[in-house]
């Protein structure tokens, strides 16, 4: 296919490829299902934009046109044209970047997320103590 200089088949990896991804133009999936797509926030939060399927928990990660480009699992012709859209636009990379890295750090952080279920306790604890 002529792609060997361009794409990087990683096979099996014992170590997270954090190089490997920060490194990248486009973190690319096609997978079918995922339950959260923690893969996705982590390239985002490495501020590599990405191009995935609208299943699972993605679309929970990727903000369609500002972090990356979700596409019907289905769909191969949306799904070349959002990566090849992203290869030949370095700013629109850019922005992705920018803004996916953003997203990521404000909506899942464990710290906050901790904070908020503790909060969300308490009040069930306060609820029950007061009937």
């Amino acid at each position: 296919m002529g792609i060997l200089d361009d794409v990087i088949f990683t096979g099996l990896l014992r170590d997270y490829p954090y190089g490997i991804i920060k490194g990248a133009k486009v973190f690319v999936s096609a997978s079918e299902q995922e339950s959260f797509g923690l893969v996705f926030a982590e390239s985002l939060l490495l501020g590599t934009p990405v191009v995935g399927c609208r299943v699972g928990g993605i679309p929970e990660v990727v903000v369609e046109g500002k972090s990356g480009f979700l596409v019907d699992k289905d769909d191969l012709d949306g799904f070349v044209s959002s990566v090849v859209a992203l290869l030949d636009n370095e700013n629109m990379r850019k922005g992705f970047a920018d803004f996916g890295r953003r997203y990521v750090k404000e909506r899942f952080d464990l710290k906050d997320r901790v904070n908020e279920l503790i909060e969300e306790f308490n009040l069930l604890v306060k609820h029950k103590r007061g009937r």
